[in-house]
């Protein structure tokens, strides 16, 4: 399940919609942006599908995956509604985080900080390339899923690792940011001004 607006153009990044169809996805569902009555209408049609073994004999799971910040408009995922809502429907639940890490929540620690939410979402993904100013990228998950991350994602295998330079950027803006609150609170100090 992911969001985008049926009549406006969609709000979910590029790399979401890419992955879902890379993934290969049999049952796909999307709900109107934030709308959160429509994402439990597409969550009791999932659980009806999901009540059906796959073709391996495996019990299909549901995945709501959402941007934490939509990078079109600037507004937030109602994550404690997704959360409830997946909590109910027995879903997993996906966090890509890529426009709130550096910015949002305590010390920049993203989207599912700011609402207080560590430990309720499945999978985090984040992005180095934006208020870390580095390569790359990362997932945040429980091991077993990134065990199997690790041994059989293409996107891993057939790329390289951060660069040292890129790495000890990485650190420093991490323990910057946990120093202080400092330079979030100048940011949005400055996003306060420019408005």
């Amino acid at each position: 399940l992911s969001t985008y607006t049926q009549h406006e153009p969609q709000l979910n990044h590029a790399s979401i919609i890419d992955a879902v169809k890379v993934a290969g996805v049999q049952n796909k569902f999307a709900y109107a942006h934030s709308d959160m009555s429509d994402l439990e209408t597409k969550l009791a049609q999932a659980t009806e599908i999901a009540k059906k073994p796959k073709k391996n004999g495996e019990q299909p799971q549901i995945l709501i995956i959402t941007d934490g910040v939509f990078s079109m408009d600037g507004d937030l995922a109602k994550l404690p509604d997704i959360v409830d809502l997946a909590k109910k429907y027995d879903a997993l639940t996906m966090v890509d985080d890529a426009h709130g890490e550096g910015v949002l929540g305590q010390g920049g620690r993203g989207v599912v900080n700011h609402f207080g939410l560590e430990g309720e979402v499945d999978i985090e993904i984040g992005s180095l390339s934006k208020a870390f100013s580095v390569t790359g990228g990362f997932i945040a998950a429980k091991q077993p899923l990134i065990d199997a991350y690790l041994m059989s994602a293409r996107q891993r295998l057939f790329s390289i690792a951060l660069t040292i330079p890129d790495t000890a950027a990485l650190v420093e803006a991490v323990n910057m940011l946990g120093e202080s609150e400092h330079k979030v609170q100048k940011l949005w100090s400055n996003v306060e001004y420019l408005k």
